[in-house]
């Protein structure tokens, strides 16, 4: 699957070069925080899971750098939110561990009706 999606975001990449809608720079800046994602999810032993950082390189050469980054910021500070009221409410632990995808896809939304 990982293999699938890198696939698919260089495809991506090299479309939107050939059809000249961006540069190649531009076109690779954008995979940056899928990248900076999957390092994470490497250094931390996947406390940020590796479908993170590949959902990221999926959506980031449709929308480009810029947005990528305010969606995952955006996904940040949703679960952060989250994680505050999951330790206040149900009594968690700091151990306590969710999926990061959800917010993501709900920072794509803000940042969509956002841009509009």
């Amino acid at each position: 699957m990982p293999a699938v999606c890198g696939l698919i975001s260089l495809i991506s990449v090299l479309t939107g070069c050939l059809n000249k809608e961006t540069d190649i720079f531009n076109a690779l800046l954008s995979l940056l925080p899928g990248i900076l994602l999957l390092c994470a999810a490497y250094a931390t032993g996947q406390a940020i899971g590796y479908g993170d950082g590949l959902m990221a390189l999926g959506f980031a050469p449709a929308f480009g750098f810029e947005i990528t980054c305010i969606v995952i910021l955006a996904g940040m500070m949703m679960s952060m939110v989250y994680s505050i009221f999951i330790l206040i409410v149900r009594q968690s632990d700091k151990k306590t561990s969710f999926a990061f995808v959800p917010f993501l896809t709900a920072g794509m939304g803000v940042t969509m009706l956002a841009k509009m």
